[in-house]
């Protein structure tokens, strides 16, 4: 199997075209993108450009995070073996109690299946935000989901009126256009993987985790080959006891293939999605550049500086703090960012004024 960079390096390319294009765009004099200055109140600008060019930047960040998981999740689980065809040929069963450094490789290979299906969830959320940021779909941009693209493609009349804009329009020509490309993508590979990924990664982040088997068994004894898979739940939206009730024998509650099998299919998926996405986003981010009027960027993307629903926790850490001082450093293209975010030295007034102007 490649490494995992060369793993998801066509779609990592696509979509970096897309970010480069958002960067290139910035504007340090007026802030955020410079040809979107006209649609939204210059703070509002900075805000959803600055967060449109950070969650687009986020899929190929996700992408690397789940391939990486894949390859420790692979190589765990190969010492697992290992161990436990050791034991094998020099003891009783293929059962033995766990040490130490048994127990840590366990939680290992755990942690990256909760890694991996982690990172995959949050990869598809980045694709429908920066999707959503660049078609400028009517809903606010910091919430945007998978769920949320969906809906404008195939939710009912109203959801679509809701979210696209006028029938009839350009505007509304090129959103359906480049929607209908990216879900197809989707639905690409075997029926329901996406709905499946998507309910595994709420299931280990939202939810009781279920059981998952692993089956060992001799493949040739005399040899010393054992086949050692990992078996993912079939419906992971189900708790462990409707499993049992709703299927009746173990095939019916449990994916036949083995987990890396699954893991490696998953990725692959969404590899291809990814870079259909971003092939379509680049073309529609050109023509919008090129014709600023084609599609003007939704108010309902970013309507109030500090909406109420993302108020501050008060939490400030649990013991002492650590003094901070000198200067900061950060990167060139951090550097930018920045600068075309007004939040260097210099701009607090800035952001003040606009702060009172809603308040």
């Amino acid at each position: 199997m490649p490494d995992p960079e060369t793993r998801v390096a066509a779609a990592v390319k696509a979509v970096g075209r897309v970010h480069q294009m958002m960067f290139d765009d910035l504007d340090n004099a007026r802030g955020g993108f410079g040809w979107w200055h006209g649609y939204l109140g210059q703070a509002h600008t900075i805000f959803a450009s600055d967060y449109l060019l950070q969650i687009a930047g986020q899929i190929g960040s996700c992408l690397r995070t789940a391939a990486w998981h894949e390859l420790e999740f692979r190589e765990n689980l190969f010492a697992d073996t290992e161990w436990h065809r050791r034991n094998a040929l020099t003891g009783p069963s293929l059962i033995a109690e766990r040490g130490p450094v048994e127990l840590r490789r366990q939680h290992r290979i755990g942690a990256a299946v909760d890694g991996f299906f982690t990172s995959c969830g949050s990869a598809l959320d980045a694709i429908a935000g920066a999707g959503i940021g660049v078609l400028s779909l009517r809903t606010d941009l910091v919430t945007a989901s998978w769920s949320t693209l969906k809906k404008a493609a195939i939710g009912t009349d109203r959801e679509r009126d809701r979210l696209l804009a006028p029938k009839g329009s350009k505007a509304r020509e090129v959103q359906e256009a480049a929607i209908k490309e990216i879900l197809a993508a989707a639905d690409g590979g075997p029926h329901g993987w996406l709905p499946w990924t998507l309910s595994m990664r709420n299931t280990l982040v939202h939810r009781a985790h279920r059981f998952t088997v692993h089956h060992l068994a001799w493949t040739d004894r005399r040899r010393g080959k054992l086949m050692h898979s990992v078996h993912l739940p079939r419906d992971p939206q189900l708790t462990d006891i409707e499993a049992f009730v709703l299927g009746e024998k173990v095939d019916q509650m449990l994916l036949p293939e083995h987990a890396g099998d699954t893991m490696a299919g998953v990725l692959d998926q969404l590899v291809d999605l990814a870079a259909t996405a971003g092939t379509q986003l680049e073309a529609v981010w050109q023509r919008r550049r090129a014709d600023p009027e084609l599609l003007r960027q939704a108010t309902e993307q970013w309507p109030v500086l500090y909406p109420a629903k993302r108020d501050l926790s008060g939490f400030a850490g649990f013991g002492g703090a650590v003094e901070i001082t000198g200067n900061m450093h950060v990167s060139p293209q951090a550097g930018r960012r920045f600068a075309a975010s007004r939040i260097l030295d210099g701009n607090r007034e800035f952001w003040q004024a606009e702060f009172t102007k809603e308040t």
